[in-house]
């Protein structure tokens, strides 16, 4: 196993897993995986990515307030510590994830 970095650019860290034995291409000719990893990134309330939370942030979540036209694809749906799992709509839980986490992410 090894860490490839973040290959997919999803702000997660991706593995390349090999199996010694998998017999896809032939008899005991092993394989290598790569995984691109889903996850909570590092800092989930530094919605913009500059790495650190701010009032900019904020002003995101606020822009976005209220349910989200595409559950899936929505940056101010925020998972995490602070906040419960995603629920497609950006409220007063996505608002808190942000003051609590405000400074220079980790």
């Amino acid at each position: 196993m090894a860490s490839l970095g973040d290959l997919d650019g999803d702000g997660v860290g991706d593995l390349a897993v090999g199996a010694i034995w998998d017999d896809d291409g032939g008899y005991d000719r092993g394989a290598v995986w790569v995984l691109f990893l889903d996850g909570v990134p590092a800092c989930p309330a530094d919605v913009n990515g500059d790495e650190v939370v701010n009032i900019d942030d904020l002003f995101q979540v606020l822009g976005a307030w209220g349910p989200c036209d595409d559950p899936d694809d929505c940056p101010c749906d925020l998972a995490g510590p602070n906040a419960g799992p995603p629920d497609g709509k950006v409220n007063i839980d996505d608002l808190f994830a942000v003051l609590g986490s405000w400074g220079p992410c980790p």
